[in-house]
Formats: structure tokens, C-alpha cells, sequence
């Protein structure tokens, strides 16, 4: 697990640095590309404005005037004045035209070394000095651009490659704002400045981004321990449960949602290990209930054969331990059902006190035999129960039985409201009660009392009842022992009106 969630962080970061990376790239592209453009147009504006205001340089060749340029090879041609005051005039006016173009382009800019190029209405190169710092092929490409775009009266920005070198050019017409044969202003920059620029920022983020990659990674690790931990243990605590190891418990973590989860898990092991330690005890009685009938019957038998017993005596001892191992098998099976088999058996609605009447009917004979009278004590206000009334009738006769078996002379069985919506049933008898030490296994199964019997009838008493969503619980009264049953009361059907007689049982 911590490996998984450890790959799965791993890959996330890493997506995450290639995303940051590659966007980050095309932000800051964009960003360059278009402040390189900002400020191309800002000094395309500028050396615009610089060169319409021609300090006396014709455009084309005039009468009386230096030619300054040749379109076709960029060579400064011989005035043909004699007269050397116009001709230092004319050069003069030139080299002030340059000198005001150049300080237009350095005004505006930071980061850019920007330069011109003039094109006249031919789109011929205009050169104004005899020599010029212009890389080779970077007026053949402007032009080849320029020859490209379709509408030449529009302004153009555009990259290009000359030399080896990558530039930025924009291209502003201004054949219609002059007089003197000026054709378009071209201000182009080169890009080797800012390439740097944007690889220096980059080795600055991947530097980053690794070192973020690399603490989330240290980060991610760490957290895929202490997630893995708790599971570890988990595991390991449940390793030892399957073994039905129980010693010990899990610590419980500070977070709430692993608290409540650890805490489920101790409480399923306390469970677990109540329940081992029940069935141990369970099957050592049963296996020592059942061991003495059975050896009780084989003596017997054995005694019959070898003549050493009366054969009635013999027979009327077996009868009765088979009757007794008959009895103790039934309960068994039928508390394995109980608590293995989920009946589906259809609950009836039927009157609290008529069921407390009948199953007093059915034990009056027993009370008798045993010269014990019984009493039922009705609810004073009627109430219904929705049960499996046959299941419910065996959990009361048990708990009748067992204060029967202990009763000197009565036993009484009172019903009373605990509020709206549950009802209890109280079943007091006048023997000599429970001894404090006995009271919180009374109904474990085959707990025998000082007084008692091996047993499982109050055991399925109490699993019946709390099948029914009940509760039930032993304590000493004023005058002997006294077992309570809480039961939930039926809700009250709709459009019905409940009408009772005068004994306090429902009329029908």
C-alpha cells in the first residue's frame, strides 16, 4: 500500500512539473512575444515620427542635389555638384537624419537593441551612411516578408531568421505621409538577447520545480507511511485474531476517522474473544452434560447385561437420563438455531395480557406439583405485541419454570408500562433469591448456581428476548429473586379504536 500510494503521488508530481513546465513556457512565449511587440510598435511610432521630419534629404534625386543611395547595391554615390559647400550640406543632412533616427530607437527600449531599415515606394533598400552594422540577409528577408503580406498600406510584425539569428520586425507604410519618396519604416530587433532571457528563467524554474518535486516527493513518502502504518498493524492485529490470539489492543490514532475505525476493530475483538472464550466454556459443559447421562445409561445397561443391577431399577434410571439427555439435545438445537439461522417467520399482533394468562394456564400444572401458587397481575392500560409468539411463550414459560423451581409458595408475573412505546414484565418469586457473585452469569449457558442446575433455558430466554429487540436482566427483590423483560409495545393501528372490558383485557 505504501508503495502504490507512494508511485501514484511520484506521478502525480511529476505530471504536475512537466504541466507547470510546458505552460509556464508557452505563458512566458506569449508574454515575450508580445512585450517584444510592444515595444517594436512603440519604436516603430517613435523612428516613424523621426523620419518624417527630413532635414533636407531628397527622396529620389533632385536638380541640384546628392544622390545618397543606389537602390540596387546600397553604395554611396559620387555627387555630380561641383561645388563642395552643397555636397558637405547634403552629407551634412544625412548623417542628422541617421543620428535622429538612431536616438529614436534608444529612447523607448530596455531589453531590445533595435535597428531600421528604410525601403522607398519600390521597396528598395535606402542606405544613409557608407557603411552600416546590419547582419547579412536581414533586409532580403524583410522584403521577401513584405512581399508576402497583401495588404502593404497595413502595418506588419513579423519573426524571421537571418544569419543564423532569429529577429522580430514590424513594418509601418508611410508612402502617403511623405513627399520625398519614402516608401515603408522597418524597426527590427534582434532576438538573441531575449532567447537567453527565457532559457535563464527556465533553468530558474526547472531548478525550481525540482526542488519542489523533490520535498513533495519527501513529503509524499512520509505520508504514505503513516497512512500504511495504522494498516500494518491492522493487519498484523488481525493476523493474530484469525489465530485466536486476542492478547492486547490496537493504539488508538489521533485522527477521528481511524479512531472510530480502530475502535470498531477493538470492539470486534473484545467480541471475538468473549465469544471464543463462551464456546470453550460451552463445549467443555456440553461435552460434560452430555458425558453424564450417557455414561449414567452405559453403567446401567452394562449392569443389566451382567445381571449385577435390578432390571427395573436399571430402566426406570435410563428412561429418565434419556429424557434428560433428550431435553438437554432439544435446547441445544434449538439455541444453535436461534443464534445461526435467521427464520423468516411471519410476527402476529396479539394482547400482552391474554398471552401472560395463557402462558400461566400452561404452567399452572407445574406450579401446582410444586405447591406453588401463580399469579398474573395485568397491565392497567391494554397494550399490543407484534412477535413470534410461540418463540416469546417458550422464553416466558422458562423464566416461569426456573421461579417456579425456587418459588416456597407464589410466584407472580405483573405487567406494567415503562413509557408509550415499551412495556415491562416483572416475574418475582418468594425463594431465597440470587447470590450476589451468581448474578452476572445467570444467564450464561450451563451456569449452575449453588443451588442450581446445569441449564439452557434461561440462556434462551434471554437470546429470544433480545431477537425481539428486548431486553431482560435478573435482581433481588424485597422477598426473593425477580427477573425483568423489557419488550417494545405495537404501535397503535391506524383508524382503530382499542375499547377494553372491565377485567382490562381487549374486547374484540
Amino acid at each position: 500500500m505504501k508503495r502504490r500510494i507512494f508511485q501514484t503521488n511520484l506521478v502525480v508530481i511529476l505530471l504536475l512539473v512537466a504541466l507547470t513546465a510546458v505552460m509556464f513556457n508557452i505563458a512566458i512565449g506569449m508574454y515575450i512575444r508580445n512585450d517584444i511587440v510592444a515595444q517594436l510598435q512603440k519604436v516603430a511610432s517613435s523612428a516613424v515620427e523621426a523620419a518624417l521630419r527630413n532635414p533636407g534629404v531628397s527622396f529620389p534625386e533632385l536638380p541640384n542635389m546628392p544622390k545618397l543611395w543606389n537602390g540596387q547595391h546600397g553604395d554611396i554615390a559620387v555627387p555630380r555638384l561641383n561645388d563642395n559647400a552643397q555636397r558637405s550640406d547634403g552629407f551634412l543632412n544625412s548623417a542628422l537624419y541617421v543620428l535622429m533616427l538612431n536616438r529614436s530607437l534608444k529612447e523607448p527600449l530596455s531589453l531590445l537593441n533595435a535597428d531600421f531599415l528604410l525601403l522607398d515606394q519600390n521597396k528598395q533598400v535606402v542606405d544613409l551612411a557608407p557603411s552600416s552594422d546590419r547582419p547579412s540577409g536581414v533586409a532580403e528577408r524583410v522584403v521577401e516578408e513584405l512581399n508576402k503580406r497583401y495588404d502593404p498600406e497595413a502595418d506588419h510584425v513579423f519573426t524571421f531568421r537571418a544569419s543564423g539569428t532569429d529577429f522580430a520586425a514590424v513594418v509601418k507604410p508611410v508612402s502617403n505621409r511623405n513627399s520625398f519618396g519614402l516608401g515603408w519604416v522597418v524597426i527590427y530587433a534582434n532576438l538573441r538577447q531575449v532567447k537567453q532571457l527565457q532559457w535563464a528563467i527556465n533553468l530558474i524554474m526547472v531548478f525550481v520545480l525540482v526542488a519542489a518535486a523533490l520535498l513533495a516527493a519527501l513529503f509524499s513518502s512520509r505520508a504514505a507511511r503513516q497512512i500504511s502504518a495504522p494498516f500494518s498493524a491492522l493487519n498484523a492485529h488481525v493476523r493474530a485474531v484469525a489465530e485466536r490470539k486476542f492478547a492486547g489492543k490496537i493504539g488508538l490514532p489521533s485522527e477521528d476517522e481511524w479512531r472510530e475505525f480502530v475502535s470498531n476493530i477493538n470492539a470486534m475483538t473484545e467480541k471475538l474473544e468473549r465469544y471464543d472464550n463462551a464456546q470453550k466454556t460451552f463445549l467443555q459443559n456440553v461435552s460434560h452434560e452430555l458425558r453424564t447421562p450417557l455414561m449414567s445409561i452405559q453403567g446401567y445397561a452394562e449392569g443389566i447385561r451382567y445381571q449385577v443391577v435390578d432390571p427395573n431399577d436399571a430402566a426406570e434410571v435410563i428412561l429418565k437420563e434419556t429424557e434428560r439427555l433428550t431435553g438437554l439435545v432439544g435446547d441445544l438445537l434449538y439455541l444453535s438455531r436461534l443464534e445461526a439461522v435467521e427464520e423468516n417467520e411471519p410476527y402476529s399482533r396479539f394482547d400482552l395480557n391474554e398471552w401472560m394468562s395463557d402462558c400461566a394456564r400452561r404452567m399452572n400444572g407445574i406450579a401446582l406439583q410444586k405447591g406453588v401458587e401463580l399469579k398474573v397481575v395485568p397491565a392497567s392500560n391494554p397494550f399490543e405485541l407484534v412477535a413470534d409468539r410461540e418463540k416469546l411463550s417458550r422464553a416466558l414459560a422458562n423464566l416461569i419454570a426456573n421461579s417456579i423451581r425456587y418459588a416456597e409458595s407464589a410466584v407472580v408475573i405483573a405487567a406494567k408500562p415503562v413509557n408509550g412505546e415499551r412495556v415491562e414484565l416483572c416475574i418475582t418469586d418468594d425463594g431465597p433469591g440470587f447470590d450476589a457473585e451468581e448474578l452476572p452469569h445467570i444467564f450464561d449457558r450451563f451456569f449452575k448456581g449453588k443451588k442450581g442446575e446445569f441449564g439452557l433455558g434461561l440462556a434462551i430466554s434471554k437470546s429470544i428476548i433480545e431477537k425481539h429487540a428486548g431486553r431482560i436482566s435478573a435482581r433481588n427483590g424485597a422477598a426473593g429473586a425477580e427477573i425483568v423483560i423489557e419488550l417494545p409495545a405495537a404501535a397503535p393501528e391506524s383508524g382503530s379504536k382499542d375499547e377494553t372490558d372491565g377485567s382490562g383485557g381487549r374486547a374484540k
